[in-house]
């Protein structure tokens, strides 16, 4: 698991994460606020990092203390860890 700290979640998902990673190679999007699961309704109440540890090998995980998102791949042509290091870059050029 790949995990990215932000000041903005959200922004960061849309404004660079959905810029870069083709949504067709997601599996499984989590959202959850303050580390409990709202979406998908499925895991709803469980904790985030539980969670976790149960879907992911391949999984993005982006943390702004508020909010988080767990993204489980199907398949990519890069290594995660490079492609962290590419979105880390640009949520810092964008000030995310």
């Amino acid at each position: 698991m790949e995990r990215i700290y932000v000041k903005d979640a959200e922004k960061f998902l849309e404004e660079v994460v959905f810029e870069v990673i083709c949504t067709c190679n997601v599996d499984v999007l989590v959202i959850s606020k303050n580390y409990v699961v709202e979406l998908p309704r499925k895991y709803a109440g469980r904790r985030i990092e539980e969670l976790a540890q149960e879907l992911c090998g391949r999984c993005l995980y982006i943390d702004d203390g508020g909010k988080q998102y767990l993204i489980k791949f199907y398949t990519l042509k890069t290594e995660l860890e490079k492609i962290g290091e590419l979105l880390r870059m640009a949520a810092e050029k964008k000030g995310l």
